[in-house]
C-alpha cells in the first residue's frame, strides 16, 4: 500500500484476487479496479508522481504504469534461475521495489521454499531497473555476502535520493553503498524520511551518513515477571517532515518523535491490522501509508482500508534553518496559535502549515541554540542544539 499524494489516491495490491485497488484519500471511497498479472505484490511512484512501477511475482513481471490512468507503459520479466554469491539456481520473483531519482528503481525479489519444502530453494537477488532502457541487471550487491539465502529489505525516500538497501543506504542505483555504524543483526523494517534526512532500521533511528541517531522507547508488557517487548508488523512510515515515525503492531499503532524516540501517541485499531513481520518466506507488505499534511493515518486492518483522521498530530520539530535571521521550522502540530522562544527569548512565528512555521529570530549571541514550540493546549517541545549563528 502506498499514498499517492498528487492525486489523493491510496493504492493497494490485492494479491489473492491480481488488482490494483484505487482508493480517495479524501473520502475513503473504492475509486477503480484495476486488472493486474497473478499476485501483485510491491509498488512504487516515481519520485516525479508520474509513473508506478508495480511487481506481479505469479508471472515474474515487472511492469512500469502511467500513474493518471494506470495504462501499461512497458513490462520486463525478472529471471527465475540465475547465478548469485552462494550458487546458481532458481531465483524468487519480484516482491519488493524502492524508485529513485534518474528514471531508476531497485528490485528485490523473494527467497524461500516457495513451492514447499521438497522443491528447490529459491534465492533473493538485487537488481537495478532502468526504466529509461528498460532493462534489469544484477545489482554489484550481489556479489557479495548480503544476497542469496535471506531477502533483500528495501525502502526508499519520496524524493528518490536515497535507499536502504538491507541496512545500508544507496544515493543512486548501482553505486556504493554507506554502512551503518551499528551492530544490527536483521534488517526487516526500513524506513525512509521523504527528504532522506533521517532513517530507520528496526527501531533505530539513523541520520542521513547512517550513523546511529536514537532508538525508540519500548513498550514493554510484562508476563511472569518477564519484560516481553512488541512484535511490531512490516511497513513502518516517516511524516511528511521526518519529525515523527510510525510503526505497527497487530493492534495498534504507535507514533514516536524522531528527535528523542519517545512514544507520543498509540491509536488501537479496531479489529486488528493484517501483514506480516518480515520474515524470511514472507513476502513484505507496507501495512502504513501516512498523509503528509492532512493528519491522516491509512491502514490495510482486518476490516478493508481504514484512513484514521486526527485534528492535529503531536507536537514535534525536526529542523531549524537558519538563514539571516529567518529561521524555518519543519515538524508537525504547529498551529496559527503555536509561540516559539529562542532559548529564553520569545521570537515572531508566522503559520505556513501544520509542519511548517517560519520564525523571525531576535537578537542572539554567537553559538549553538534551542528552539521551543508551545501550544495553547499546554503542549510544548523542546529541541536542543537546534541551529547556530555566526
Amino acid at each position: 500500500m502506498i499514498l499517492d499524494s498528487q492525486r489523493s489516491r491510496i493504492l493497494v495490491t490485492d494479491s489473492a484476487h491480481s488488482q490494483l485497488l484505487v482508493y480517495s484519500l479524501d473520502s475513503g471511497a473504492l475509486l477503480n479496479s484495476i486488472p493486474t498479472g497473478p499476485t501483485p505484490q510491491g509498488i512504487g511512484l516515481t519520485p516525479d508522481g508520474s509513473k508506478l512501477v508495480l511487481l506481479t511475482a505469479g508471472d515474474y513481471k515487472v511492469s512500469v504504469l502511467d500513474a493518471g490512468t494506470y495504462s501499461l507503459l512497458q513490462q520486463i520479466t525478472s529471471p527465475s534461475s540465475g547465478r548469485n554469491f552462494f550458487t546458481t539456481g532458481p531465483i524468487g520473483p519480484p516482491v519488493m521495489v524502492a524508485t529513485m531519482a534518474g528514471n531508476k528503481a531497485y528490485v528485490a525479489t523473494q527467497a524461500g521454499y516457495l513451492q514447499g519444502p521438497a522443491a528447490a530453494y529459491s534465492y533473493s537477488m538485487l537488481y537495478d531497473f532502468d526504466l529509461t532502457a528498460n532493462t534489469l541487471s544484477s545489482d554489484p550487491i550481489n556479489a557479495t555476502n548480503y544476497g542469496g539465502g535471506e531477502p533483500f529489505y528495501i525502502v526508499s525516500s519520496l524524493d528518490g535520493s536515497a535507499a536502504l538497501i538491507g541496512g545500508e543506504i544507496a544515493n543512486t542505483v548501482g553505486g556504493a553503498l554507506i554502512p551503518s555504524d551499528t551492530d544490527l543483526a536483521t534488517f526487516t523494517d526500513l524506513a525512509v524520511a521523504p527528504d532522506a534526512q533521517s532513517l530507520a532500521n528496526n527501531g533505530v533511528l539513523l541520520d542521513s551518513s547512517n550513523h546511529w541517531q536514537n532508538s525508540l522507547t519500548a513498550d514493554l508488557q510484562i508476563q511472569g515477571g518477564t519484560a516481553l517487548g512488541e512484535d511490531f508488523l512490516y511497513g513502518a512510515q516517516f511524516n511528511g517532515s521526518g519529525s515523527l515515525f510510525y510503526r505497527s503492531t497487530a493492534s495498534h499503532i504507535r507514533i514516536y518523535d524522531v528527535k528523542h524516540g519517545n512514544l507520543l501517541r498509540t491509536l488501537e485499531v479496531p479489529g486488528g491490522l493484517i501483514g506480516s513481520n518480515g520474515t524470511e518466506t514472507t513476502s513484505p507488505t507496507r501495512l502504513l501509508a501516512v498523509s503528509p499534511a492532512d493528519q491522516k493515518i491509512i491502514a490495510a486492518t482486518s476490516n478493508g482500508v481504514s484512513i484514521f483522521s486526527f485534528a492535529s498530530d503531536p507536537l514535534s520539530i525536526s529542523e531549524a534553518n537558519n538563514l539571516s535571521g529567518q529561521l524555518t521550522l519543519l515538524g508537525s502540530g504547529f498551529t496559527s496559535a503555536t509561540s516559539i522562544t529562542v532559548d529564553t527569548l520569545a521570537a515572531s512565528a508566522n503559520f505556513v502549515s501544520p509542519t511548517q512555521l517560519n520564525v523571525t529570530l531576535p537578537a542572539l549571541a554567537s553559538g549553538p541554540h534551542s528552539v521551543t514550540a508551545t501550544n495553547p493546549n499546554g503542549d510544548t517541545y523542546t529541541l536542543t542544539l537546534a541551529f547556530s549563528t555566526p
